[in-house]
C-alpha cells in the first residue's frame, strides 16, 4: 500500500494557479516523490493501492498485515509523508509491532494533525526507522522488532532504492 499523503500536502502547499510548479519547494518535492514512488513500483511490476490516512487508522492489524474488508497489505510506503494523523500513526505503529513493513520514503512522519513536530513521535520513529535516521539524505536507516516488523527510512537521495528493498522483502507479483 502507498499512502497518498494529503495531510503533508496541506502543510506545504501555498495556493497557486500553476499547481505545484509555483506552490513552493516543499510542495514540489512532495509531488515529485509521489511520482517517483509510483513510477518505481510500476517499473518494477509491483501492484499497489493508494491509501489515505483514514484507511490506515481504520484498518485492523492481523499477523503482520493491515486489513480493511477484503484487502490486506504487508508493506506500507509513506512517500514524503511528514504529517500524519495521530490515529493513522498509532495504527501504523501497531502494524509494525505486529510484523508489518513500513517504508518512509523522503521524509519521516514527524507531525500530527495538531503538533508540529509531535514530540512523542521522535522515540517511535527512532525505534521504527533506526536510532539516528539521517534526514540529510546520505544513507537509509532501519529498525526491526521481535515480531519481524521492519521500518526503513529512505532519505530523499535514496528513494530510488525502493524496488531493490522490496525485492528482498517480497516475492514478485
Amino acid at each position: 500500500g502507498v499512502l497518498y499523503p494529503i495531510e503533508s500536502a496541506w502543510t506545504r502547499f501555498k495556493p497557486s494557479p500553476q499547481g505545484t510548479r509555483d506552490a513552493g519547494p516543499l510542495a514540489a518535492r512532495l509531488a515529485a516523490t509521489i511520482r517517483q514512488v509510483d513510477n518505481l513500483l510500476y517499473a518494477s511490476r509491483r501492484e499497489f493501492s493508494y491509501l489515505d490516512a483514514r484507511t490506515l487508522a481504520e484498518s485492523s492489524v492481523t499477523d503482520g498485515q493491515l486489513r480493511l474488508r477484503q484487502l490486506a497489505w504487508s508493506v506500507i510506503v509513506l512517500p514524503d509523508a511528514d504529517t500524519l494523523s495521530t490515529a493513522a500513526w498509532q495504527n501504523l505503529h501497531r502494524f509494525w509491532q505486529d510484523g508489518g513493513v513500513v517504508v518512509a520514503a523522503g521524509a519521516l512522519p514527524l507531525n500530527s494533525e495538531c503538533d508540529f513536530p509531535a514530540s512523542a513521535r521522535r522515540a517511535r520513529n527512532a525505534r521504527m526507522f533506526g536510532r539516528r535516521p539521517n534526514t540529510a539524505g546520505s544513507a537509509p536507516t532501519w529498525g526491526t522488532n521481535a515480531r519481524g516488523g521492519i521500518g526503513i527510512y529512505l532519505p530523499p537521495g535514496c528513494v530510488d532504492r525502493l524496488p531493490a528493498l522490496l525485492d528482498l522483502l517480497l516475492e514478485p507479483d
